[in-house]
């Protein structure tokens, strides 16, 4: 907190890591509004950071900023606290403690060193106010604004044949201009260096020659290896070009010149504009694409075929939906800053769907046209269920769901490994007001699982119980609890007969 407290009210804009209203989305919202023009991206890869980060060095910097040779020690003490590991110890000489609360904040004073270089470079590096303009664009634009007049002067002499002639030849010309941006994109008197830093993932955007991009780069390196003590990595730091692209926080970004149109009015005529040229775009990569489908099995993207996951069998019908939705919905949203995510993601939707639906159908040993209209509602697809005699709904998630708002928010980790293996079912403990084997109705209740059906043997009554509800969950009572562990546990026939 008193770290905080210092540090923060000093840190950069340009820092999005770990700190309180910035995120991953608020460093691409940046780039992708405020990098108009970039011709170069220099990827900023250091390598195995968290392992690295130099202790004297560290020190060095609180040092600077706070006067209390306690409060340094304690963090000192806390660098070089160590670890355990299979129960032995290992000493740290370097890098910030693994978990620790406040390794990121220690990362972020850390390389705030890295941003406050990158500002002085950028000082030194800026040039100009404004681009010099494209001579073509501007001829081209005189000779247009001659052709307005002459047709003008044409139709109030009421020559209307002729002043069709010369609007043809006027729509040429516009679509000639179109070709070409009103200032001069190569100008070596105008330069910008762009920066963004989302932990120790940088990234530089460079308006200049690509001899700049590499020249900076390698300042960026030195500063790095002499004053910090860190390395980069030669594979993964590279210098891109922006119309090529390069993937940074998981989105691909790069630089286009959109062919688009918009209408508009000058002066008294109605015009056609360009939306703008040397803008920044993000994409979705097809790989992160293909690679979510795979890691869940949802089936072959490339083949369009979709299977199910067995390891979802025998989980509640709710459960299934709910583990899909977590899913797809975490992907979604974490993708939602491309304007047309919805259409990107279309592909991953369907075998997500027939994934679903597949998974549901071999649950109940059906079909999968059977599940799809059991699960049809009036607006969604749903998968109705009781929670102590209430009837609720679970709806299946669509993309249309997604709310597209402002990324202004923290750094939100959806956990769908709790939907998707959790260790006991949501049902059994919302519903855990009956003992699922001697059917007893008061008292307290707990739940008993397995890894696997198949290693149950049937030879006692718990194990065909459960094999007989095709669940690796059962929830009981404690004296039902305690005596399936005692090896006494009775049949549970003999019991409900009583």
């Amino acid at each position: 907190m008193i770290l905080a407290r210092i540090f923060e009210p000093i840190f950069s804009d340009d820092s999005h890591g770990f700190r309180k209203e910035k995120s991953c989305h608020t460093a691409l919202e940046c780039i992708h509004k405020r990098w108009t023009g970039v011709k170069w991206f220099v990827s900023v890869d250091i390598e195995g950071f968290f392992d690295n980060m130099d202790h004297i060095t560290m020190i060095h910097i609180l040092e600077q900023y706070i006067d209390d040779p306690k409060f340094i020690n304690m963090i000192r003490d806390m660098l070089k606290a160590g670890y355990l590991e299979d129960w032995k110890y290992h000493s740290t000489y370097s890098g910030a403690p693994q978990g620790g609360i406040i390794s990121p904040l220690l990362s972020n004073i850390y390389l705030h060193e890295l941003d406050t270089f990158v500002a002085r470079l950028a000082t030194e590096f800026d040039r100009g106010k404004k681009r010099n303009l494209n001579l073509v664009y501007h001829r081209l634009s005189r000779n247009i604004q001659t052709l307005y007049k002459k047709v003008d002067l044409l139709k109030s002499q009421g020559k209307t044949t002729e002043a069709d002639e010369v609007i043809q030849t006027l729509k040429t010309m516009i679509e000639e201009r179109s070709k070409f941006p009103s200032g001069d994109p190569f100008d070596a008197g105008y330069k910008r260096l762009r920066y963004c830093r989302y932990a120790d993932d940088s990234i530089l955007g460079i308006i200049g020659s690509k001899k700049d991009a590499i020249t900076l780069k390698d300042e960026v390196e030195n500063f790095l290896r002499l004053n910090l003590s860190l390395s980069i990595s030669a594979e993964k730091s590279q210098v891109v070009k922006a119309t090529d692209g390069i993937v940074y926080l998981g989105y691909g970004v790069r630089n286009f010149s959109p062919t688009r149109k918009t209408r508009g009015v000058r002066g008294s005529r109605r015009v056609l504009r360009k939306a703008g040229s040397d803008l920044m775009q993000l994409y979705i990569p097809r790989r992160k694409i293909v690679t979510f489908c795979q890691k869940h099995g949802y089936g072959n993207y490339d083949q369009r075929s979709t299977t199910h996951r067995p390891g979802l069998l025998y989980r509640e019908d709710v459960e299934i939906v709910m583990a899909y939705n977590s899913e797809l919905r975490g992907f979604a949203n974490y993708y939602k800053l491309v304007g047309d995510f919805k259409t990107e993601l279309r592909i991953l939707h369907f075998l997500w769907f027939g994934s679903l639906l597949k998974t549901l159908a071999a649950k109940h040993q059906s079909t999968v046209a059977k599940m799809q209209k059991l699960l049809r509602g009036r607006d969604h697809y749903q998968v109705r269920y009781s929670v102590q005699g209430k009837s609720k709904v679970q709806k299946v998630f669509k993309l249309k769901d997604i709310k597209v708002k402002s990324s202004r928010n923290p750094d939100i980790i959806t956990d769908t490994l709790r939907f998707a293996s959790p260790r006991t079912s949501i049902l059994d403990r919302l519903n855990a007001s009956r003992c699922e084997y001697c059917q007893k109705e008061d008292g307290y209740f707990e739940v008993h699982h397995v890894r696997k059906l198949k290693d149950l043997s049937n030879k006692t009554p718990w194990e065909r119980r459960m094999i007989e509800i095709r669940r690796k969950t059962i929830v009981l009572c404690i004296d039902c609890h305690q005596e399936l562990h005692r090896g006494t546990l009775p049949d549970y026939r003999h019991l409900r007969k009583k």
